[in-house]
């Protein structure tokens, strides 16, 4: 992530919270150093990562089902009788939020844009 992606409060902000880092644009990106960006996050503790492509939904449907399986997994957030949950899409400006969830909308509600 280059350091203008970056921004230290979003990791202290979430302290323990499960999360998932979602790389978007990743048609923008080198597919051949994707390996190597994957080993570096982890070697900075960020074990929960995917890269996608918004435009083409590329990858968006994995991440319902890993957002699900972090949130089922954390001990803190397991509630045997509520099976909703909230989640939140933070980010620095211009890297694909609303198109995250606009992509998000069409895989999983079959809705069109609304971000």
């Amino acid at each position: 992530i280059p350091l203008s992606g970056r921004n230290p409060l979003f990791q202290e902000t979430l302290g323990l919270k499960p999360h998932l880092l979602v790389l978007n644009k990743m048609d923008l990106a080198d597919l051949t150093e994707q390996q190597k960006i994957m080993q570096r996050l982890e070697g900075e503790g960020l074990k929960n990562v995917i890269f996608t492509n918004c435009l083409k939904d590329e990858n968006v449907k994995q991440i319902i089902p890993m957002v699900t399986e972090l949130m089922g997994s954390s001990p803190r957030y397991h509630r045997g009788e509520n099976l909703e949950y909230c989640i939140m899409v933070i980010g620095v400006p211009n890297v694909g939020k609303s198109s995250l969830i606009n992509s998000l909308r069409r895989q999983h509600l079959r809705k069109g844009t609304g971000a």
